[in-house]
């Protein structure tokens, strides 16, 4: 790698921090370019919780080598896809801050417990609310309240126990009712957006 493109990458923390890891457990031996910096210096590390503020476009590479990731909160102004993180990751809790969010494959992380879609996301299309459906053991769900009409004929989770709402979350009583009846016990709270930096 040359010294030009060693210096943009290291312009990002988080890379900056992994090329000094690699120089020092590598003895002064660095890969030859941005794939492979990736590949060799994020494959082995023993990373279970990530929080990225991610604004370079390697996003996917960062995050399909961590394959014993737990937990992830992640803030970009990218599209995020579900398709990015790694397949063989035992995946507990996800927040998410995304001008997009694309929910496909999410349904695989069987374990997720906490999933954040933050206060941007929208439902595209119908498979999203049935990849929702699919995390059985879900215990949190925190959507935006502009959603709630869709969720409300969507989305089945009796394992949920609370639904944070970003909005002012002024529920009509007949709402209310319609929640309390697919949730059972499940706590309705309201929520605020804070983008940590």
């Amino acid at each position: 790698m040359d010294t030009r493109s060693l210096a943009r990458l290291a312009n990002n923390p988080l890379l900056c921090g992994l090329i000094c890891a690699l120089h020092r457990e590598r003895r002064g031996f660095l890969p030859t370019g941005r794939k492979e910096l990736y590949a060799t210096g994020l494959h082995g590390l023993p990373l279970e919780v990530a929080r990225l503020n991610v604004s370079a476009q390697g996003l996917h590479e960062v995050l399909s080598s961590w394959d014993r990731l737990a937990a992830l909160e992640l803030y970009t102004q990218l599209p995020w896809s579900a398709r990015s993180l790694p397949s063989g990751a035992s995946l507990e809790i996800l927040r998410l801050d995304a001008p997009a969010v694309d929910v496909t494959g999410l349904g695989r992380y069987a374990g997720l417990r906490i999933l954040n879609l933050g206060h941007r996301w929208r439902p595209t299309r119908r498979a999203d609310w049935e990849e929702l459906g699919r995390l059985e053991h879900l215990q949190e769900l925190a959507v935006p309240e502009e959603v709630l009409e869709e969720l409300v004929e969507h989305l089945r989770l009796p394992s949920l126990g609370t639904l944070r709402l970003y909005g002012e979350a002024m529920l009509s009583p007949g709402l209310e009712r319609r929640l309390a009846e697919l949730f059972p016990g499940a706590e309705i709270e309201p929520y605020s957006y804070v983008y940590e930096q």
